[in-house]
């Protein structure tokens, strides 16, 4: 083993017994083992590459048409069951309510019903379009029948 010590700030070779470093005026408790310390990385290979992977997805950009989405509109789809199904009590009446507005054009995603209750034998319903941001009234469903009407006429 070699009796050698070097600084560990400035590497200068320490005399025998030496605290401080004459040199730099560092503690000498830690010793430099005599390898010289690697050189500093350089990033510019990273740098690059990233570049390089920036500038393709700029340029797929101009040739992949991207889908878009209009929050504000949803799709309509106006399809009409042809044949109507018949659920007893109130959950009946909210589908009836249900297939006749989107029977009348309302998106079936934009409409919001909501139950009042029942009242002599008549459910009375609340209906929003959601999209418009539109109350379209209360709404009677007649028990038996699920016959509708406007709950003013």
């Amino acid at each position: 083993m070699s009796d050698e010590r070097y600084c560990s700030n400035c590497r200068e070779e320490l005399p025998k017994g030496a605290v401080v470093c004459a040199t730099c005026g560092v503690y000498a408790g830690d010793v430099f083992d005599g390898r010289h310390p690697r050189a500093k990385r350089s990033y510019g290979t990273f740098i690059i590459a990233t570049l390089g992977v920036i500038a393709i997805f700029a340029l797929a950009s101009l040739f992949v048409h991207w889908p878009s989405y209009v929050a504000s509109k949803p799709p309509r789809s106006h399809t009409i069951a042809p044949r109507a199904k018949r659920l007893p009590g109130e959950a009946g009446a909210m589908l009836a309510m249900r297939q006749r507005l989107v029977s009348e054009q309302i998106p079936n995603e934009c409409l919001a019903l909501m139950s009042k209750g029942v009242h002599e034998g008549v459910y009375v319903i609340r209906a929003v379009d959601r999209c418009r941001h539109q109350q379209l009234g209360d709404w009677k469903v007649d028990a038996k029948t699920n016959k509708i009407s406007r709950s003013g006429s």
